[in-house]
């Protein structure tokens, strides 16, 4: 009875490792390649490079690297944002792509002036920049009676500290523990 508990935890433990070696096994064959990905991409063949991509994306069997997902989502941005038709398309990949890396780099893709001027704009609507700063709050001016106040605080603070000070001074100078009794005012 016992050999078999432990044959049936053994073979738990066996289809386990070999089930994570298989999923292991089909991510690694269909990893990505960014060099051919980049050829696809300056040889113009577009729609087959966004299928390729948004499977990967969404059809992936398990969890997609941040690498891999941030060259996904910048090819893909830049896909659908070539076409005017499919603009919203690309501007959501492409919020997707600065909200996970805000300063990307529009420099390896060989761009447009017309999409550089939209990924600007998408990046400006990611990311307002404010034109106006709020201005610093100014403390209010202190009325006569709170300076007074606070001035007889002031005065009355430093009497104590000086007096302190003096008890303190007038007890470290002495060797007796009955320092405030021999004390004369």
């Amino acid at each position: 009875m016992l050999y078999f508990k432990c044959f049936m935890k053994f073979g738990k433990i066996l289809c386990l490792c070999l089930s994570l070696f298989f999923v292991s096994f089909l991510n690694s064959a269909f990893a990505l390649d960014s060099v051919q990905i980049h050829k696809h991409y300056m040889e113009g063949d577009f729609d087959r490079l966004a299928l390729q991509l948004e499977d990967v994306l969404h059809k992936s069997i398990s969890p997609v690297s941040l690498s891999d997902s941030l060259l996904c989502l910048s090819y893909l941005a830049f896909i659908y944002g070539s076409y005017p038709e499919e603009r919203s398309k690309g501007e959501a990949y492409l919020t997707l792509l600065y909200q996970k890396k805000p300063k990307f780099a529009l420099s390896q893709f060989m761009l447009s002036d017309e999409l550089e001027v939209w990924a600007e704009g998408v990046r400006g609507k990611v990311f307002p920049v404010k034109s106006n700063p709020t201005p610093l709050v100014q403390p209010k001016a202190l009325t006569r009676k709170e300076k007074t106040f606070l001035a007889s605080y002031a005065t009355g603070g430093g009497v104590l500290l000086a007096f302190g000070t003096y008890i303190l001074w007038q007890y470290m100078g002495t060797d007796s523990k009955d320092v405030l009794l021999e004390t004369e005012f």
